[in-house]
């Protein structure tokens, strides 16, 4: 089947409607990823990148592993216009629920990990139209005791 000549610039301006909405979309999720690295100040960032879509009265999940005997914080990001219209919470693998940020109008969970465990970051949108949050961890930096070896 042979394509005419205006069917082919069609699929061109969508081709490059879709880049650009794409390129956007990235950019958005790029600086939300880089604030979220800012605020987990003092801990160290783990490097692991976890973006997630959401939108008004939906939620969306994160599964996260952590390792004994570590203190982490657990920093979630939106762009600042939409901070007061999400809330996460915590749960373990059981589905117990740990923490939820609703109750203390928090961007962050910070916890000692007395165990390696999974946990499941689960974040309401409220009143957010489609957007991109950041789900980040941090670990606390090491003490440097001066004889010991970090292998």
């Amino acid at each position: 089947m042979k394509l005419s000549v205006t069917h082919s610039r069609i699929l061109i301006v969508l081709f490059v409607l879709a880049l650009i909405t794409f390129d956007k979309g990235f950019a958005q999720c790029k600086s939300v990823v880089q604030d979220g690295i800012n605020k987990l100040e003092p801990f160290v960032f783990n490097g692991q990148i976890n973006t997630i879509e959401v939108k008004k009265g939906k939620s969306a999940k994160v599964h996260l592993a952590f390792y004994k005997g570590r203190t982490y914080k657990i920093q979630i990001t939106i762009e600042p216009v939409f901070v007061e219209k999400i809330s996460f919470k915590i749960f373990d693998e059981k589905k117990n629920e740990i923490f939820d940020s609703s109750a203390k109008n928090a961007d962050s969970f910070t916890f000692y990990s007395n165990s390696a465990q999974e946990l499941i970051v689960e974040v309401y949108a409220t009143e957010v139209p489609k957007h991109c949050v950041a789900v980040l961890v941090g670990t606390e930096a090491p003490k440097n005791n001066g004889s010991m070896r970090y292998l």
